[in-house]
């Protein structure tokens, strides 16, 4: 690319640029601020470390509102070319067919004056290609469709190349009236608050901000104690520490579950997800208002989740893996679009994902994994928890508890004849399909969860084997998929037959039309014996 910038001023972003961007910096460092100035004036240091804290988040302040002040962009006819940097200067050319979604955040600040904050997303990293900060409403919509423009231009250029003339991609044709595929209502985030454990780290970092700070003197758990002594009559015995035990869980959880639902609810108010065109997108959020809005064909990885919590309020959840999609890993959404919904019951999901990726859930073939594939997973969870009762009859003896004993060999027995039966249930329900463009893995009985992998997304198909594996003729398949985030799980599939391994990896390496059928199970040894003798006869003819 020429260094020479494009004909023409560029576009800045919105006037009242600096001042998102010193609130941004500020926020940011409000946490550590807060935590010098409580420390500080607690102590009798002196205040240099507040002053040096308060001095620094100024500069950066600073700093950051120079570089916004030489933000510019130009829309060219194959991309986005962005200059920014005061003291280190950058020059960058974003071609169109790069960006794979668009994100958008709207907080509190952002509604009022109508402007918005925009994210280009692409595949090449956990990092967007370009964020403008700033931009007016209108001027976000306008730039959005000189991207669509643009992208669609180059695939008609790719199209003449090749010779290859088709239809308009769907993607493009957006300008039909938007159609919303669903909508979450408030008691549904409710439910979700109550089943999610989103509460339990913002709790953790309350109560460790304030055992730091020294803010909370009072012992909650000597107030609860005075409490039942005062109420129910009692301080002392088996039946006080029970009580107390129970009273300080159940405070807890109700603390934990009040938080869940208030990070909810802020998080995912008033989400919709809807269809204009080929596109779709969704919008959520009580206080700051995030959403985005790609091509169904760009969704890498669709998960469909619901555990026993979930089950007992007939309900599942869904998350979507996108192209540089800046996920947290943690709570599973991104700064896009991240949910196809985030709760609904288990028909109105199947509905969804029929309706975006065209896939019927409740009609598919799941292949099972291999025949001893049960045994294996009994035999790993019997081995865990052996080493876990060990350890527990250790500590009994050592500590002369021995009238324990006799309850402990009764709950081993419970938990070993659970193991099995949960084992067994999760290697009866676990399978996979293959499909012309994706790849369906289901996994665990109590925790089900069902990825749909589209097969063009594949980077790496790997085969491993341990010498467990060997031994029982099996195989993991573990997939790599082209996210530029390495550190999240990759959709593996454990104690698959070595035979369906074998022909899975090439089912998913070719293209369907153009394969042979592969052996049965028993064809095995044949199958053995037949590669010696191709592999003999290549070293002969090479001899």
């Amino acid at each position: 690319m020429s260094s020479n910038l494009p004909a023409g001023p560029g576009e800045r972003l919105h006037r009242l640029s600096f001042l998102y961007v010193l609130v941004s910096q500020l926020w940011s460092l409000a946490p550590f601020v807060l935590l010098l100035l409580i420390a500080g004036r607690s102590s009798s240091r002196d205040d240099w470390e507040f002053i040096g804290t308060v001095a620094g988040a100024v500069a950066l302040s600073g700093y950051a509102l120079i570089y916004t002040l030489t933000f510019r962009y130009w829309v060219c006819d194959d991309g986005l070319v962005i200059k920014k940097g005061f003291f280190d200067r950058t020059l960058r050319h974003i071609p169109f067919h790069r960006i794979q979604n668009v994100a958008y955040k709207q907080n509190v600040l952002h509604r009022i004056f109508n402007v918005v904050e925009l994210s280009l997303e692409s595949g090449s990293g956990v990092q967007a290609e370009a964020k403008l900060t700033v931009l007016p409403l209108s001027r976000a919509e306008k730039l959005e469709q000189d991207i669509k423009a643009g992208r669609l231009a180059n695939q008609n250029r790719i199209a003449l190349a090749t010779g290859a003339e088709g239809q308009v991609p769907s993607e493009a044709s957006d300008s039909e009236d938007k159609i919303v595929l669903t909508q979450t209502a408030l008691g549904d985030l409710i439910r979700l608050g109550l089943i999610s454990n989103r509460g339990l780290i913002v709790i953790g970092s309350g109560f460790y901000f304030i055992s730091q700070t020294g803010l909370f003197k009072a012992n909650l758990f000597a107030s609860l104690a005075r409490w039942i002594r005062d109420n129910i009559g009692f301080a002392q015995g088996p039946l006080y520490w029970v009580t107390l035990v129970i009273l300080s869980m159940l405070m807890i959880v109700a603390v934990v579950r009040a938080v869940s639902i208030a990070m909810t609810v802020l998080q995912f108010y008033g989400f919709e997800l809807h269809r204009s065109g080929g596109v779709i997108g969704s919008s959520a959020g009580l206080l700051t208002k995030v959403g985005g809005k790609t091509s169904p064909t760009r969704i890498i990885n669709t998960m469909v989740f619901d555990g026993w919590l979930y089950r007992l309020f007939n309900r599942q959840t869904t998350r979507v893996l996108l192209p540089g999609a800046m996920l947290n890993v943690e709570s599973g959404t991104s700064g896009g679009l991240s949910h196809l919904t985030p709760v609904a019951k288990p028909a109105h999901v199947y509905a969804l994902v029929h309706e975006v990726l065209g896939i019927d859930l409740k009609r598919q073939p799941w292949m099972p994994l291999a025949p001893f594939a049960a045994r294996r997973m009994v035999r790993l969870s019997l081995w865990f928890a052996g080493f876990f009762w060990l350890a527990v009859f250790a500590a009994l003896y050592t500590t002369e508890q021995l009238r324990w004993f006799f309850p402990a060999i009764g709950m081993l027995a419970v938990h070993l004849i659970w193991l099995v039966y949960a084992q067994r249930k999760n290697a009866r329900y676990c399978g996979y399909v293959l499909l012309e463009e994706f790849l369906l893995i289901r996994w665990g009985y109590f925790s089900q969860s069902i990825q749909m992998i589209r097969r063009d997304a594949m980077q790496v198909v790997t085969i491993k084997q341990n010498s467990f594996d060997r031994s029982y003729r099996m195989a993991t398949l573990e997939v790599e998929l082209s996210t530029g985030m390495p550190e999240l799980p990759k959709p593996n599939i454990h104690y698959l037959d070595i035979v369906d391994a074998l022909r899975l990896a090439r089912d998913l390496r070719a293209g369907l039309q153009q394969l042979e059928p592969l052996p049965r199970r028993q064809d095995y040894p044949e199958i053995a014996a037949r590669n010696l003798a191709v592999n003999a006869s290549a070293g002969s003819a090479g001899a």
